[in-house]
């Protein structure tokens, strides 16, 4: 089965329902989750956080794929004990020069809610070529020594929490991540640790659809968990208006 540049194939007679042997119509639903999508984040289960050898792990991301089977009832259809499947995940263009010859392989633990390694991927071409047990999210990344660092946006002129703003950070090594400010202001994530980010705030102002820069900065470098001073963001014209809705 093949769908977005993403190739599935299973072996004959392995298929199992509650464990025992299933033949019948299997409904197969895979989707690729490209790391080069804006709605990246949201588009994937959980955050980027692993568990490798009883160590959290940020992960940065080459290339994620959902794959589950069910038949016609909906009930959920697995591999059998001891039958693998193949998976071949793109490569998205952009990180194609750096994607090494063998990658870590991770799947999403829907009960627990962060990823767990489970072997590695190998490069071919433009794919990474994997071998999977079970059917689940699966992820294509390297491991990185990463901390928390949360913060809070404050207006000002009103000297009131900035909600709704689109806080990214970006790394010299690992690319950006995102998060959205609350009505508090606060905002929060995982970067990378030991190293000077750049921190860009972006507010939907202006037309439908679009983003305006109100604040770029460096910070860090950082090699605990940090809470940043609040962030103080200046906005050109903006008004205060207060009113009643009845």
């Amino acid at each position: 089965v093949s769908s977005q540049g993403v190739e599935l194939e299973i072996p004959a007679n392995s298929i199992v329902k509650d464990n025992s042997p299933y033949t019948g119509t299997v409904n197969i639903a895979l989707q690729f989750i490209n790391p080069e999508s804006p709605d990246f984040l949201q588009e994937m289960p959980g955050n980027l956080i692993g568990v490798k050898s009883g160590e959290n792990k940020g992960l940065i991301s080459y290339g994620m794929v959902a794959v589950e089977l069910n038949d016609n009832e909906g009930n959920v259809l697995q591999l059998a004990e001891g039958k693998t499947a193949s998976l071949v995940f793109p490569v998205p263009a952009t990180l194609r020069s750096s994607a090494p010859a063998n990658i870590d392989l991770w799947y999403f633990d829907e009960e627990n809610g962060y990823w767990k390694y489970e072997g590695t991927a190998s490069l071919s071409g433009n794919n990474y070529l994997a071998r999977l047990n079970h059917f689940s999210f699966w992820n294509c990344d390297i491991p990185a020594d990463f901390i928390s660092l949360r913060g809070k946006l404050i207006n000002t002129e009103f000297d009131e929490p900035v909600q709704n703003a689109k806080v990214t950070v970006t790394s010299p090594s690992y690319g950006s991540a995102s998060d959205i400010s609350n009505a508090q202001g606060e905002f929060g994530g995982f970067v990378p640790s030991n190293q000077v980010l750049t921190l860009t705030v972006d507010l939907p102002c202006g037309s439908i659809g679009t983003l305006t820069n109100v604040y770029t900065g460096n910070i860090g470098p950082f090699s605990d968990s940090t809470i940043l001073d609040s962030i103080g963001i200046t906005i050109a014209g903006s008004t205060k208006v207060t009113g009643f809705v009845v």
